[in-house]
């Protein structure tokens, strides 16, 4: 990108100044000379045509012609007269530089008077007088070449010594121009280097001028500001290493308490077997004994196996079977698999379904899976009962699927850790804890979210987002 340096603003700026200076300066002087000429040359004509009338007086009484023509041809003579005349008052030429002209009609005039130019040429008049009474006219032509070739003499002049002072200050101001802008360069240089990480960078100025003490103050800023960062990276690295500490502490202490749950959630049913087992063992030939035992350690280990099928779905992720799901359907199935749950709670489901076609693109399986885990933490917060609200609706993008209940709420520092494996206020044997766990992942695999509002005493809201189907998208 094309930029425009300070040296050359600098140039520009002081040729700017000098052109417009010095224009004014020489366009005053002109004028200035150009009256000035223009006065001295009228002031000549008048005293030259005065002098012309009075040595023409004697010479016009008499009517002396010779010494007329004489006259003329002397004042004719003088510089920058182009030609004399001397008429009768009755405006006859009597003497003409041309004599050509002599007995023409001339210009009449009553005193003395300066008229246009023409041709080039001032013509000037005086009377001649005696006794009161007009004897004649004497006109004298005044070229002003010798003024307008001096004039144009000072503005040549004057041009040049401009000219000269103009590029005495182009080249000053280069020269000023070049040391502010190296010393700036190295400025920027400097900043660059410390914008790329390296603090150490400095700047060597040794003028005692303003850019002097910049560079100086620079300096001084790089030096505090290497320290500080020093300083901060020592911080950071001390930082990081608590961090680092406290994230392994935390890793040890999930680990612990996953390793604690699983333990907790598979020994409750292997102490079952073996209970089971023990009693078969001291009565073998109690058949009616043997059914009741057997039945309770194969219930034993469909708990193990769920817990174990969970397990493996949490760390390995959920293999997704993706068709058009309709949300409202999944739902009712959701409902109808949990329907004796809800009549055994005396929990009354109310249903508020924005669209009754709304649809995901997703495994229907694993949505029932995470709905109904999330059903049956509400029915188990309303142990005496209550309402449950299960509504949709879209907004942007997703569609919403909420579950309100008013059963006991979760407290604020229990709803932190809802989505923790094997976390559970339940009673033992109540709940394995894997439920909202299971359900927050099955629900990030297909791209949604799911967020809990909740205060003791006053009920559950839980929120899930599931992006809907493409189609449904582009006509939203």
């Amino acid at each position: 990108m094309f930029t425009f340096s300070l040296r050359y603003k600098l140039v520009l700026s002081v040729v700017l100044i000098e052109v417009i200076m010095l224009t004014v300066m020489v366009v005053n002087n002109v004028r200035t000379n150009t009256a000035t000429m223009r006065d001295r040359m009228m002031a000549r004509a008048r005293t030259t045509v005065e002098l012309f009338a009075t040595t023409s007086t004697n010479a016009l009484l008499t009517m002396d012609l010779g010494s007329l023509q004489e006259y003329v041809n002397q004042v004719s003579g003088g510089e920058d007269v182009v030609y004399a005349v001397v008429e009768t008052p009755e405006g006859i030429i009597i003497a003409h530089t041309d004599k050509k002209r002599v007995g023409m009609r001339g210009t009449f005039a009553e005193d003395v008077d300066f008229l246009k130019v023409k041709d080039n040429v001032f013509d000037v008049s005086y009377p001649v007088i005696i006794a009161e009474k007009l004897i004649g006219r004497v006109w004298i032509g005044f070229s002003p070449e010798s003024a307008i070739t001096a004039i144009h003499k000072i503005r040549n002049q004057g041009i040049l010594i401009a000219g000269a002072e103009i590029m005495i200050s182009i080249i000053a101001s280069l020269f000023v121009g070049i040391f502010l802008t190296n010393s700036l360069k190295k400025l920027v240089s400097a900043t660059k280097d410390m914008s790329e990480g390296d603090f150490g960078a400095r700047v060597r100025i040794k003028s005692r001028d303003e850019i002097g003490e910049l560079g100086y103050v620079f300096n001084e800023m790089a030096e505090g500001l290497k320290q500080r960062t020093e300083e901060m990276q020592v911080a950071y690295n001390k930082l990081k290493d608590a961090q680092e500490q406290i994230i392994q502490s935390e890793k040890m202490a999930s680990l612990g308490r996953f390793v604690a749950g699983i333990a907790h959630e598979i020994n409750n049913p292997l102490d079952g077997i073996e209970n089971c087992v023990n009693s078969i063992l001291k009565e073998p030939d109690n058949k009616k004994q043997l059914i009741e035992y057997l039945n309770l350690v194969l219930e034993s280990f469909e708990k193990v196996e769920t817990i174990i099928r969970q397990l493996k779905g949490y760390s390995h992720g959920y293999p997704l079977h993706r068709t058009r799901v309709l949300v409202r359907e999944v739902l009712e199935d959701s409902i109808y698999s949990l329907k004796e749950l809800f009549a055994d709670a005396n929990i009354e489901i109310k249903r508020t379904y924005e669209d009754h076609y709304d649809a995901v693109f997703g495994d229907n399986v694993y949505i029932k899976q995470a709905l109904v885990n999330i059903m049956m933490n509400s029915i188990d917060a309303m142990p005496k009962g209550g309402t449950m609200d299960i509504f949709t609706k879209k907004d942007n993008g997703f569609i919403q699927v909420g579950f309100k209940d008013n059963g006991v709420g979760i407290s604020d520092v229990n709803l932190k850790r809802v989505f923790e494996p094997f976390f559970t206020t339940k009673e033992v044997g109540k709940g394995t804890g894997l439920g909202l766990s299971v359900s927050h992942g099955i629900i990030e695999k297909h791209g949604g979210k799911i967020a809990i509002e909740s205060a003791e005493g006053l009920g559950t809201t839980i929120i899930v987002d599931l992006p809907v189907e493409e189609g449904q998208r582009d006509a939203a």
